[in-house]
């Protein structure tokens, strides 16, 4: 169908049609200029806002001092955490519940075997596959 039509012919043609179209564009309205002279002029303007008003200073002020309150609540957390551990004793439940679960699921015993079976398959494949044999 290519061959039939040249598709692929006409389209880079079209495509070089349109990059020379979009570069005479450019180069008449100068568009590519104006555009680096707009950010010039915005970076100008933010840098004379800063100076004038010290937006970079009251930011890092800012950041700072969130990352002050921020660093506050998360050691609220910890005291209250804290706090409601030593008045309901959740540790020692969670070891008790833990005891529990374990002694109706042997799973010490069961995570035990699940290790040594892993290490020996483990050796096993190393052995099949050592290069160095």
């Amino acid at each position: 169908m290519d061959a039939q039509y040249n598709i692929r012919g006409t389209a880079k043609a079209k495509m070089a049609d349109m990059i020379e179209a979009t570069k005479a564009f450019d180069e008449q309205y100068r568009l590519k200029d104006k555009a680096i002279q707009a950010a010039d002029q915005g970076a100008a303007a933010l840098q004379a806002l800063d100076e004038q008003y010290q937006l970079m200073d009251r930011a890092t002020i800012a950041a700072d001092s969130g990352a002050s309150v921020f660093k506050q609540g998360i050691d609220l957390v910890i005291l209250k955490a804290s706090e409601a551990d030593s008045k309901y004793f959740i540790t020692e439940q969670a070891k008790n519940k833990y005891g529990e679960l374990d002694k109706m699921y042997q799973i010490t015993e069961k995570a035990v075997e699940a290790r040594e079976t892993a290490e020996m398959l483990l050796k096993d494949k190393q052995a099949e596959c050592c290069f160095c044999q």
